[in-house]
């Protein structure tokens, strides 16, 4: 097993070969998966859905530096607002503060040889998650990972859903091939 780090962007990256049986555990520590509150038992799934080009707003409402907190929040607000007409309270106001309590956004792509058709072919899974801190962990549904160069556009639909640190852990196991989606070589 072989791990692929680098940057989006950057040239330098590093392989590191990987124990299998350590694979899940290796994978957490890379994210830095770590214990959060339980949800309660019924809890209703939250959901959070606009558009790209709203995201790219709050991105660049965040660089420009405001005299405090609340002068932040409301340049973000108004940028928001102004990239996404649908977006409303309450919807605005959680994004807005998955948004200033954003500390990473990661995703985990595994590929393998396996088969599809009966043919050989590449079998791809992969998750993409924002760790919002006090705010927790969000599962990004949409866009879709993997995603390819051109697929995502102001446009594209931004879709987030609250997890908890225990689902993800499911959600990290659940892209690993099982051994009957390997390819024996023997």
């Amino acid at each position: 097993v072989i791990s692929h780090d680098g940057w989006p962007g950057e040239e330098e990256s590093e392989y590191v070969s990987i124990e299998p049986n350590t694979l899940v555990w290796e994978l957490a520590r890379k994210v830095n998966l770590h214990r959060g509150e339980k949800p309660e038992e019924g809890t209703p799934e939250v959901r959070l859905e606009t558009k790209m080009a709203a995201l790219d707003a709050a991105f660049v409402a965040l660089e420009e530096p405001g005299a405090d907190d609340d002068v932040t929040r409301e340049t973000v607000r108004k940028a928001l607002v102004e990239a996404d007409a649908d977006l409303k309270d309450p919807a605005l106001g959680q994004f807005l503060e998955l948004v200033v309590a954003l500390n990473a956004t990661w995703r985990i792509t595994t590929a393998w040889d396996g088969r599809h058709d009966a043919q050989t072919s590449t079998m791809i899974r992969a998750l993409a998650v924002w760790d919002c801190g006090p705010l927790g962990y969000w599962i990004r549904e949409q866009p879709e990972e993997p995603i390819l160069p051109g697929q995502v556009g102001p446009d594209s639909a931004l879709v987030l859903v609250k997890s908890d640190s225990a689902e993800v852990w499911e959600k990290i196991t659940d892209l690993l091939p099982d051994r009957d989606e390997l390819i024996d070589e023997a």
